[in-house]
């Protein structure tokens, strides 16, 4: 499965249990696991899935 995939439908499942923070906290945390363009993808899928990168 593509790391996009995984992005995709773990939003779905996010959505339903997690607030606009708590989702932003979730997948900020994986981000220092992984490599460079890992980093990437997490981030630009934020910004597309109008998650907020940083709180507001």
């Amino acid at each position: 499965m593509h790391f996009n995939a995984f992005l995709e439908k773990s939003a779905e499942i996010l959505d339903r249990v997690l607030d606009a923070d708590a989702q932003r906290q979730w997948y900020a945390a994986m981000l220092p696991h992984l490599g460079e363009q890992g980093r990437a993808e997490p981030s630009a899928w934020m910004e597309r899935a109008g998650v907020p990168a940083q709180p507001s």
